[in-house]
């Protein structure tokens, strides 16, 4: 959430869902590389999101938060980026030992 002074307006995020909502993030899509300022900023905010239940909100000139109720569930092949309160492990495809003669 930020707020555009030239149109005096405030800019909604992505982030700001209704109560309730769970947020599917999807991580196994993503390949190696570097995040830029924007990316960055996004990812520390699904971050705060997850861990916190919070959304932060840019006023250019000051820093605040927005409480939520959103809970976050991360799909990821290993450790995800997003670093929720609660890991569980599912694994997708069976093991070698799993699969019938």
């Amino acid at each position: 959430l930020s707020k555009d002074y030239s149109r005096n307006r405030m800019s909604p995020s992505p982030l700001l869902l209704p109560e309730g909502t769970v947020l599917v993030v999807d991580e196994t899509t993503m390949d190696e590389g570097t995040l830029d300022a924007k990316g960055l900023r996004s990812l520390m905010a699904l971050r705060q999101l997850a861990q916190e239940q919070q959304v932060p909100m840019d006023f250019t000139y000051y820093q605040s938060s927005v409480p939520v109720d959103v809970p976050v569930v991360t799909v990821s092949r290993g450790r995800g980026l997003v670093d929720a309160s609660s890991l569980l492990a599912v694994p997708l495809e069976p093991a070698r030992g799993d699969l019938a003669p």
